[in-house]
């Protein structure tokens, strides 16, 4: 821009209704979608009308002195509402403190410079930096600024030409989807007299002004040049009262709380003799509800110590939750407070801290309490596809391979058809409110992925978990895919969940979230016996798929077949006996199968049979509760368990059901007779045995405790508990693993026998069963006709009995992993590969071979 363009240009102090026009210049870019216009409006007014946004608050318009003077030349009036606004922005008066010498604190005014907007089609004309340029003349010389400053959300080149210094931009980001567990083992100590206050509005007042004094002390002992802007009880007022605006706006609720204090109590003798209680705050947080970006921003940290930074940590994760925000965010932390804590530290690409000097020219201060944060980076992933991506689990490693990929290589699969594989078909993510009280609501997400529709319907399981993500539900789809092509069950993959934990919500609670959840997948073509038929997984059972099946009977009447669109049912609305106790017997047919094939029994030096094999379980839901069971009946010795809080263990076999009752009464091991309580639940996993099951999580075995495993088989009954780099290095120990995809899909076959069981609308053996026992009674008869000699009514009864639903069940599963073990083998064996990339080789082939047949890969 030229002086003689720059000439023309002025600043003015907008009127009110320039002020709106702004406004609605700048609705598209910062308002929208998540309010309307209206709704943008009346926030900009409420705001307005605040403490903060008083008699020291400015907007502010570059307008064309040329256009001005022709307007007054017309007659105009008002001359200014008739202006083009070339760019705007507003200033807000701070005090400040800077340190200019060692031990002196100066007060000072400055300027916070904020919604810096030129309309889209007047951009790149130099009228932000005009603009800027003549402010900083008026905050100088009218307002007597010491300084501005300002967050860039256009990078550091822009503000850097014109002048301004821009500071460290780092964030320290904590996810919300970990569970609310505050470690006390080694602080019990330092817990002594510690408790959590909730801040409200009516503690702002205290606090800031406890906060501004500690600021005070703190820099009269700085021995260099900084400077602070002062955390003032009237900008944090605004940023909750834009922040409640927002909360009643798009989710319906109210927010009351504002942050959390840590107060010590400590019991001192006076010299009367008499005891004094007295309260001492060693740390609080204040933060800002961000609703449009779904994060929790910490204004302010101020920690004595890390078990502190801990505590206000948790704190801050439990209200993000409450309002289903996905991140909490700390800026520019001090690390040594931080340290040991889960959180990501990354380098900030926008709102960079700014600041531009008037004082003089040798600008060599440190800018402190750079707190305010207004944009994050994306969450990282909780578990991306094929576990390649590091959780918080204890024993992950992000630097691993990918099981697909090693499995790949070696298949026939073209690299278009695996890149296809690797990408799901379609992903729904759902928001909707639900009620939690009389004056809250709560804003729920809820996710249904389909991996691959090579086959349809696609199955796969909803859970209900704090934990539910995208990332998460994607893996756990592409997961089913192949576990369902393993075992030769035709459909595709998926997965559900919604971001919830069950236990804080009523029965009727849950039940209108699950009713919602399943209307939102009836619009959307994301449900039916035919399309996509869920079952249950980690927090839903067989409750929540009677709701759901009565929620599409609402939306599909005329569907015959609508009993079929979810599985893991009640018997009486449609399920099919043995499918509670389906996946727990899979494991023990699959490990059985195992250990009767002769490399196995070479490399662990075990016998064909399980009797009087040891065997160590982690998890006694129903999965690993089921799998005990069926080994311990079979002759097996169950010498260890573990659960959530701690681990029991008998070298000589535990009983099973006593066990389990046992459990179900007290809710723990701890106190069960005759065996050996593990405190640390995780150690069970590297006790001594023969086989080991992971039943509970993912990501069990790692490479922290890889090398203190003791088994000499690990079957996994949970979905991913061995990490890609374990699992290398147990291979090479000569550990036989048995993969989830394999040895857990028990309840998927038998769900698929339930879904045919519905489609037929005749429970297994109603029409077979009388003719079964007809015949072989025709048969005993012929025998005993043959012989001369009559049979017992008890041996009678043995041959002649026809069979159950459950029998046929039982026969049809066992079938089915027989011949998946079998089919792997082989694979093994020819391709000379461990039994995971044989499991995977076998799937990725036959889903190729489904995508190839039916031309899918060509319609692109």
């Amino acid at each position: 821009m030229s002086q003689h363009d720059f000439d023309d240009l002025i600043l003015l102090e907008a009127t009110p209704e320039q002020a709106i026009i702004t406004n609605k210049n700048s609705y598209i870019e910062w308002g929208h979608p998540q309010i309307t216009l209206e709704q943008y409006l009346e926030r900009e007014k409420l705001l307005a009308n605040l403490e903060f946004t008083g008699s020291n608050f400015n907007v502010w318009v570059l307008v064309s002195r040329k256009e001005q003077q022709e307007l007054q030349g017309k007659g105009s009036t008002p001359v200014n509402n008739k202006l083009t606004i070339l760019s705007a922005c507003e200033s807000f008066k701070r005090k400040a403190l800077i340190v200019d010498k060692p031990g002196e604190v100066i007060e000072r005014i400055c300027y916070g410079i904020a919604s810096v907007f030129t309309p889209p089609h007047l951009r790149n004309r130099g009228y932000a930096s005009s603009m800027l340029k003549l402010l900083t003349d008026v905050l100088v010389k009218e307002f007597k600024a010491d300084f501005s400053f300002l967050f860039s959300d256009i990078g550091p080149n822009f503000y850097q030409k014109i002048g301004w210094n821009v500071f460290d931009h780092k964030e320290i980001v904590f996810n919300t989807d970990r569970n609310d567990i505050i470690e006390e083992s080694g602080d019990s100590e330092w817990r002594k007299g510690i408790s959590v206050n909730l801040i409200g509005e009516s503690d702002l007042e205290r606090i800031t002004r406890y906060d501004c004094e500690l600021v005070r002390q703190e820099l009269s002992k700085v021995d260099f040049r900084a400077l602070v802007v002062f955390p003032e009880k009237p900008s944090y007022a605004w940023m909750f009262e834009r922040s409640k605006f927002y909360a009643r706006v798009i989710i319906n609720a109210e927010i009351t709380i504002f942050g959390a204090e840590v107060i010590r109590t400590i019991d001192e003798n006076c010299e009367s003799g008499s005891s004094v209680r007295r309260e001492q705050s060693v740390g609080f947080i204040i933060w800002y509800h961000d609703f449009k970006e779904q994060k929790l921003v910490a204004l302010r940290l101020r920690s004595s110590n890390q078990q502190t930074t801990k505590l206000l940590i948790e704190q801050a994760r439990r209200e993000a939750r409450r309002y289903n925000l996905k991140q909490v965010i700390f800026w520019n932390p001090d690390m040594t407070l931080f340290s040991g804590e889960d959180g990501e530290l990354v380098e900030r690409k926008d709102s960079l801290p700014s600041l531009a000097w008037y004082r003089d020219q040798d600008f060599k201060l440190r800018w402190l309490l750079l707190e305010k944060t207004l944009r994050i980076l994306r969450p990282h992933k909780f578990w991306a596809r094929q576990y390649t991506t590091v959780t918080n689990r204890v024993s992950c490693d992000e630097k691993e391979p990918s099981f697909l990929d090693s499995a790949a290589k070696l298949s026939n699969v073209s690299p278009k058809t695996l890149a296809h594989l690797k990408a799901p078909d379609c992903t729904l993510e759902v928001t909707f409110p639900i009620e939690v009280g009389e004056d809250r609501v709560e804003v729920l997400t809820g996710y249904r992925v389909h991996h691959s529709r090579h086959l349809l319907p696609v199955k796969g399981g909803i859970r209900f978990s704090p934990e539910v993500e995208e990332q998460e539900v994607a893996a756990l789809a592409a997961l089913m895919t192949y576990k369902c092509a393993v075992v030769d069950v035709p459909f595709g993959g998926a997965k559900g969940g919604i971001a919830l934990d069950p236990t804080k919500f009523t029965e009727n609670q849950l039940e209108r979230i699950t009713r919602r959840y399943t209307m939102e997948l009836c619009q959307r073509a994301f449900i039916g016996p035919g399309v996509d038929v869920p079952a249950p997984d980690v927090g839903t059972g067989a409750r929540e798929m009677s709701w759901i099946m009565d929620t599409y009977r609402q939306f599909h009447p005329n569907d015959v077949d609508s009993i079929g669109c979810v599985t893991g049912k009640p018997i009486y609305l449609g399920g099919v006996r043995g499918r509670n106790e389906a996946t727990g017997l899979g494991v023990y047919y699959g490990i059985r199968e195992f250990l009767s094939y002769p490399e196995v029994q070479k490399s662990t030096g075990l016998r064909g049979s399980i009797k009087d094999v040891s065997f160590i379980i982690q998890g006694f839901g129903k999965v690993g509760y089921w799998a005990a069971k069926f080994f311990a009946d079979n002759g097996a010795r169950v010498i260890g368990i573990g659960e959530k809080d701690c681990g029991v263990y008998n070298v000589n076999g535990l009983k099973i059901d006593e066990l389990f009752d046992y459990y179900k009464n007290n809710g723990s091991f701890r106190g069960f007779p005759n065996a050996e309580i593990i405190e640390d639940p995780l150690k069970i996993l590297e006790l001594e045995c023969d086989v080991l099951i992971p039943a509970a999580l993912e990501r069990q075995i790692g490479l922290k405790n890889v090398n203190q495993i003791k088994a000499k088989v690990i079957g996994e009954a949970a979905n991913g508990p061995v990490t890609p780099g374990a699992d290398e290095i147990l291979l090479s120990k000569g550990i036989c693993i048995i993969p989830d995809l394999l040895l857990n899909a028990g309840g998927v076959t038998v769900s698929y026998f339930e879904w045919l069981k519905n489609l037929s609308h005749m429970r297994f053996g109603r029409m077979t069963k009388k003719w079964d026992e007809l015949g072989k009674t025709k048969l005993v008869e012929l025998i005993e006709t043959i012989i001369g000699q009559k049979v017992s009514d008890k041996e009678r009864r043995q041959i002649v009995l026809g069979a159950e639903e459950t029998d046929l069940v039982y026969s049809g599963l066992e079938d089915t992993m027989i011949g998946a073990c079998q089919e792997t083998r082989i694979t093994a064996l020819r391709k000379g590969t461990d039994y995971r990339t044989a499991a995977f080789v076998n799937a990725i082939e036959k889903i190729a071979t489904a995508y190839e047949g039916s031309g899918m890969m060509l319609m692109n």
